[in-house]
């Protein structure tokens, strides 16, 4: 296992990424409980403000954070992987 951060901030992303990435409590909770659900990841926690969003977890491969972001912002992993 591995503890994989992965995040951007105002200070590496414009606002219009930052948008598509910020969780709201309910799609929070489904963020955590995809990640956690899945057998390869141990634990997770996701930070999400206006200025950023961080995933910290414990899993196999840091890709599958980065996977997992991009499918719950619904987002082409070639828009946002320059800013992470």
């Amino acid at each position: 296992m591995q503890l994989a951060l992965v995040g951007l901030s105002h200070k590496t992303a414009p606002v219009e990424v930052r948008e598509r990435l910020a969780f709201n409590n309910d799609a929070l909770r489904l963020a955590l409980k995809s990640l956690v659900g899945r057998q390869d990841v141990t634990e997770a926690m996701i930070l999400s403000t206006c200025n950023r969003v961080e995933v910290m977890a414990e899993l196999m491969t840091f890709l599958l954070v980065v996977e997992v972001l991009w499918s719950l912002a619904g987002i082409c992993p070639v828009d946002v992987t320059a800013y992470l």
